[in-house]
């Protein structure tokens, strides 16, 4: 799973300008997680050092990926499979 996402990020980055090759947007590595693995977001937040959350899920493969992203570029990432939603529904 976390190959697939640095794969879905650097081929963000080949397509994209050269001067641009340092970042893989949110947007567009979002939308390869949705196009490709059928993830959607589930929650974003923001950690105590300023970087921003995603977490996304596919309900029906059970997959999930997170994202930590930092001015708007995918800097780290994690992903797994067999999500279980847990306590009580808020």
């Amino acid at each position: 799973m976390l190959a697939r996402i640095f794969a879905a990020a650097l081929a963000v980055m080949v397509l994209a300008p050269a001067s641009a090759q340092e970042c893989a947007p949110i947007d567009q590595v979002e939308q390869v997680l949705t196009e490709r693995y059928g993830e959607v977001p589930l929650i974003t937040g923001t950690a105590k050092d300023g970087a921003d959350i995603f977490i996304f899920v596919n309900p029906k493969t059970k997959t999930f990926t997170i994202l930590t992203v930092v001015d708007g570029c995918v800097v780290d990432g994690l992903g797994g499979t067999e999500w279980l939603r847990v306590g009580r529904q808020i």
